[in-house]
């Protein structure tokens, strides 16, 4: 099951990566934000018992809706970060976005002793779509970029 959902994941981020490198959608930081909160499929596809054809294709979409976000965002911080700064800036993005997964990692398996599994995998799927709905309420997230006068 882990191998198939990583390579449904991965097929998908090449497909996102493909399309967002040829569309370019209004408002790409709001679709950008959208592509991002498809990752609640990951948690959802796990909570009920759907089989491995829909959890691949779940992680297929979260792998796409990735790279939706990716590309654009990356994109912004090179455009919108002065150059004299970007490598600091990029390093907060990495250490936020990456650095501290482990440790929601290694929280999972006791809130899922505490809680419960489906209400852990709920709760997550639920952060997943709250994060990104909230990131588009601030000011520059329409189309990630600096409002300048």
């Amino acid at each position: 099951m882990l191998a198939g959902a990583l390579t449904a994941y991965t097929a998908g981020a090449l497909v996102g990566a493909v399309l967002v490198s040829r569309w370019k959608p209004r408002a790409q930081g709001w679709w950008a934000l959208f592509g991002l909160g498809l990752y609640a499929l990951a948690p959802l596809s796990l909570v009920f018992p759907v089989g491995g054809l829909w959890v691949f294709a779940a992680y297929a979409v979260v792998g796409l809706g990735v790279e939706l976000f990716n590309v654009p965002w990356f994109t912004a911080a090179q455009r919108e970060v002065a150059p004299d700064k970007l490598a600091r800036v990029s390093s907060l993005d990495f250490l936020f976005a990456y650095g501290f997964a482990p440790v929601g990692l290694a929280l999972i398996a006791p809130a899922a002793q505490v809680f419960g599994a489906q209400t852990v995998l709920l709760a997550c799927a639920a952060l997943c779509v709250l994060a990104p709905a909230l990131a588009a309420l601030a000011p520059g997230s329409r189309d990630f970029r600096t409002r300048r006068p």
